[in-house]
């Protein structure tokens, strides 16, 4: 049987493959290094626009990491509007309360800033304004928008999901850490692979613990402060978000699931 996977899976791969061969693809510029964010409104208005949306979460903001972004926006003459309400799972709410606001200020273009929620979000909130007649649930699977986005940045603040180099947008109870996504390594992952995730959330942590034992996954390391347990912050690799959450105060909960079989 998992072999039979397995060949499916590689056969499904190699089709994607050269399907999207015949997909108009285009390059994303990148600005990397110290002050790239000050560059990010240089590249917008060399683009023509002149009013965006940045979808963002109350964490970040409450850090001033946009503040930079702000005065740069301000300087070079671009309006903003900012939503900041993103959850750690981003709702069908979520996303249309942002698509609402998008449209309401007659953005041009999107900013996402932030993990993988805010980009998922933003991401979402981009289909719905292009697509407004098909919901969210219809827009499920692959080349379901079929539409040009508006023009979108993304400006990550984690090295996690990886969601800023993505086409898709995970919504609601479909986190990382989902039932969903735990039968999707159950079948991907070899015998005797496991599942580690971290994050200062505590809301998403408790969610993905109930999340992982619904899927029958075992818990055989969780921790609630991962700086202060000294086996398990041995070797862990601290990002900028992770330094900054743990100088206000805030503990990093761990933990690692393996299969229950």
């Amino acid at each position: 049987m998992w072999a039979m996977k397995v060949a499916y899976y590689r056969a499904f791969q190699k089709v994607m493959k050269i399907f999207m061969m015949f997909l108009d693809w285009s390059e994303p510029q990148l600005l990397t290094g110290p002050g790239a964010i000050k560059k990010l409104p240089g590249v917008i208005k060399d683009k023509g626009i002149n009013n965006v949306m940045i979808v963002t979460d109350k964490g970040l903001m409450s850090l001033h990491l946009l503040d930079g972004l702000f005065k740069q926006l301000e300087e070079d003459g671009i309006s903003y509007t900012v939503y900041d309400g993103v959850q750690p799972n981003p709702s069908i709410e979520n996303i249309e309360e942002a698509r609402a606001q998008f449209v309401a200020n007659g953005c041009q273009a999107m900013i996402a800033f932030g993990g993988g929620s805010p980009m998922d979000c933003a991401k979402a909130a981009c289909a719905r304004v292009v697509r407004p007649n098909k919901t969210i649930p219809q827009m499920r699977g692959q080349l379901k928008v079929m539409h040009k986005l508006p023009p979108f940045f993304a400006v990550p603040t984690t090295a996690g999901t990886g969601s800023e180099t993505t086409l898709a947008a995970v919504v609601a109870k479909r986190r990382l850490t989902s039932r969903q996504f735990m039968a999707r390594y159950d079948i991907i992952l070899k015998p005797d692979g496991q599942v580690e995730f971290k994050t200062d959330n505590k809301d998403l942590f408790d969610f993905s613990l109930e999340e992982i034992k619904e899927a029958d996954w075992e818990l055989p390391v969780v921790t609630f402060d991962l700086h202060n347990d000294s086996v398990l912050n041995e070797g862990n690799v601290m990002t900028e978000y992770e330094t900054r959450f743990s100088q206000m105060g805030n503990p990093i909960c761990k933990l690692i699931a393996v299969r229950n079989h």
